[in-house]
């Protein structure tokens, strides 16, 4: 991450909670839409975020 220039604690808070977010919004579109294997992508993608928050 520090090739980013993410140091730091509240740095790195920052772009865990963007991560997170990025994969609820993820979640949304892909339960919402139900593209072929959906239900895959759901599964990985709840337990993803079970494990991040």
């Amino acid at each position: 991450m520090a090739a980013y220039g993410v140091d730091g604690e509240q740095e790195h808070h920052r772009v865990a909670v963007h991560e997170v977010l990025h994969a609820l919004d993820e979640r949304t579109w892909i339960a919402y839409d139900r593209p072929a294997g959906w239900k895959q992508s759901i599964a990985a993608l709840d337990e993803f975020l079970t494990a991040r928050t």
